[in-house]
C-alpha cells in the first residue's frame, strides 16, 4: 500500500484514494467525498463495521500509516487513526460501511448492494428448447401462483418463445445449456424465492403460498414436489411411486419434482453446473450437504413422453447407469454422449 501511494505521487498525482474490492457499498459518492476531503484535510478514512478501513486517501506519502500495522486485526482502524493524530496530519472520517470477509457479512443489505436483493415473493424458471405444445399451460398454471414466470429458451424453432411470451412469461434466449439457461435465469429473477419447473411439468393450485410458507423455516434449505406422471399404464404409475419413495427416504427429489430454493441460498452455492447432463442432481446432492430439503405432499404432474419413447423399462434401465456412471465419477459429457447412444439403439 505504502509503495502504490508512493508511485502514485511519484508520478505527479496531487491527490490519491486507496480503496479495498470487498465492500459493496463502495460506489461512486464515498470516492467522492474522499477526493474532495483530501482539498482540506491530509488524511481520509473510510471505516468498516469490523474495526478495518475500506478507504484511505492522501495528499503525500505517509509511510508511517503502514509499517508494522495490526493488518486483518480489529484494532487496526484505531492504530492508524492515532498514527495520524500522533503526525498532526489533519483527518477526515466518511461513514462507516461493511466490507465481506466471511459468509455471515453477507446480511440482505449487502445482497441489495449488489443486486441480488429480490423484490418479489417468487420467480419460476422454465429451461425449453421447442417446447411450443407445452409451454402456454405450463406458464398459465405457474403464473397462478407465482409472481414472475421467466423461461428461458435456449434456441427454439417451433413458436416456444411467442407462445410463452402470449401466456404472460419474461422470455430469455441463451445458449442451450440446461444449467447456463437456469443459472442466467435465476439472475435475472427478481423472486425471493426460485422455482424451477420444467416445460412439462403442471403446478397444482395453490403451490406459491406452500413454497413460501416452507422455506421461512430457517432450517429449510430447499423443497421439492412429490411426482405424478401423467400416463396410462402400471409401468408409470410404478416410476412414480419409487420416485416418491426415493425422495421421502433419501431427500433426493429430481428436477422434474420442481426444485425450490430462495434465491440468496441458490447464488451462495454457485448455482447449476454447466454439465449438459444431471445437473439437478449434482444440485440436489450439495443442497443436501448443507440442510434440509422438504418433500411437500402434492403432486406435480409430468408428461409421460419420456417414458412412451423408449418404454418404462428402457427408459428406467438407462436412468440406472446414468445414475452409476456419476457415482463412479465418469465425465459429465461422457454421459450425455452415452445417453444420447442409449436413446438411439
Amino acid at each position: 500500500m505504502a509503495n502504490s501511494f508512493q508511485m502514485a505521487f511519484d508520478a505527479g498525482t496531487k491527490h490519491v484514494v486507496l480503496i479495498g474490492c470487498d465492500c459493496p457499498h463502495m460506489g461512486i459518492e464515498p470516492l467522492r467525498q474522499a477526493f474532495s476531503a483530501l482539498d482540506r484535510c491530509d488524511v481520509v478514512l473510510g471505516p468498516v463495521q469490523d474495526g478495518g478501513y475500506i478507504l484511505i486517501g492522501l495528499r503525500r506519502p505517509e509511510p508511517c500509516l503502514f509499517e508494522e500495522m495490526p493488518w486483518g486485526m480489529p484494532e487496526l482502524y484505531a492504530e492508524t487513526r492515532r498514527r495520524i493524530l500522533r503526525q498532526g496530519l489533519s483527518l477526515n472520517e466518511l461513514p462507516m460501511l461493511s466490507d465481506v470477509d466471511r459468509p455471515d457479512d453477507l446480511t440482505m443489505d449487502v445482497y441489495r448492494a449488489i443486486g441480488w436483493h429480490s423484490e418479489k415473493a417468487m420467480t419460476v424458471i422454465i429451461p425449453t428448447r421447442n417446447e411450443a405444445d407445452q409451454i402456454a399451460e405450463t406458464v398459465r398454471l405457474a403464473l397462478q401462483g407465482a409472481d414472475e414466470v421467466i423461461v428461458a429458451d435456449g434456441g427454439s424453432e417451433d413458436g416456444t418463445r411467442e407462445r410463452a411470451e402470449e401466456a404472460g412469461a419474461k422470455v430469455l434466449m441463451i445458449p442451450y445449456g440446461r444449467g447456463t439457461q437456469l443459472n442466467a435465469a435465476a439472475l435475472e429473477a427478481t423472486g425471493e424465492i426460485l422455482a424451477f419447473l420444467h416445460a412439462d411439468t403442471r403446478l397444482p393450485d395453490g403451490f406459491g403460498e406452500e413454497i413460501v410458507q416452507v422455506l421461512r423455516n430457517p432450517d429449510m434449505l430447499a423443497c421439492a414436489f412429490e411426482l405424478g406422471i401423467r400416463g396410462q399404464g402400471a409401468g408409470v404409475r410404478v416410476v412414480a411411486r419409487l420416485a416418491n419413495l426415493r425422495s421421502r427416504l433419501l431427500r433426493l427429489p429430481y428436477g422434474d419434482q420442481v426444485l425450490c430454493m430462495k434465491k440468496r441460498d441458490f447464488l451462495e452455492m454457485g448455482g447449476y453446473v454447466n454439465w449438459p447432463i444431471l445437473e439437478d442432481l449434482e444440485l440436489v446432492l450439495r443442497l443436501r450437504r448443507r440442510g434440509d430439503i422438504h418433500i411437500l405432499p402434492r403432486k406435480v404432474w409430468t408428461s409421460a413422453r419420456r417414458w412412451n419413447r423408449l418404454g418404462v423399462l428402457r427408459t428406467t434401465l438407462i436412468n440406472q447407469i446414468l445414475l452409476a456412471g456419476y457415482v463412479f465419477g465418469m465425465d459429465p459429457y461422457r454421459m450425455a454422449a452415452l445417453y444420447r447412444g442409449l436413446r438411439e439403439r
